[in-house]
Formats: C-alpha cells, sequence, structure tokens
C-alpha cells in the first residue's frame, strides 16, 4: 500500500489520477469512449481519454472505489469529487477538515 494526497473538490464533477500513481500502482487502465478536454486550475487544458474503473482506496479506515479518470495534476495523486462523494452519501465538514460518509446501512 501506498500513501498518496488526496485533493476533495466539491466543484469538480469527475475523480481524477495522476499517470504517475497508475504507473507506480500498477493500476489497468483503459480507454474511454469518447475523450474530453479538462481545464486545470492554472488555465491549462488537458485531454481526458482514460480512467481507471474501481480504483480500490482507502481513506483512513474507509475502503472504497472510485472511477479515476487519468489527468496529470497539480501538486496532489488523487482528486476526488462530486461522483465520488455522491455514491458514498458524503457531508463536508469544511471548518474541521472532515468528511463523514454514511454506508448503506445508515451507520456513519
Amino acid at each position: 500500500m501506498q500513501p498518496i494526497s488526496i485533493l476533495i473538490d466539491p466543484g469538480s464533477i469527475h475523480s481524477y489520477i495522476h499517470p504517475k500513481i497508475v504507473e507506480s500502482c500498477s493500476l489497468e487502465k483503459s480507454k474511454h469512449g469518447k475523450s474530453w478536454l479538462v481545464q486545470l486550475a492554472t488555465g491549462t487544458k488537458r485531454k481526458v481519454s482514460e480512467v481507471v474503473e474501481k480504483c480500490p482506496l482507502m481513506l483512513n479506515d474507509l475502503p472504497s472505489q472510485a472511477e479515476l479518470n487519468v489527468l496529470p495534476l497539480g501538486s496532489y495523486d488523487i482528486l476526488i469529487s462530486m461522483d465520488w462523494l455522491d455514491v458514498h452519501k458524503s457531508k463536508l465538514y469544511c471548518y474541521n477538515k472532515i468528511v463523514e460518509c454514511i454506508y448503506d446501512e445508515g451507520i456513519p
């Protein structure tokens, strides 16, 4: 298991992973049916054409998985967005820097 830096961005629709993490963790990626352009915070536009489906993640004690689009990111390895937050029925407590995920059974 390799520690990685994760940015949680509720302003983004899709989640992303840096290609170096895909390579270093030997993750299997596949081609999207249709690629698209993403504009980074720096203003640079990058093409997204590959995805790591059902990528295993361990966030503290929460085992999870995410569909992560392959994209060179800034100073972090993974960007978790609304797609993952929605699936996990997440609540963000920005002041305390806490993400609370509610399991399907309703247990926090």
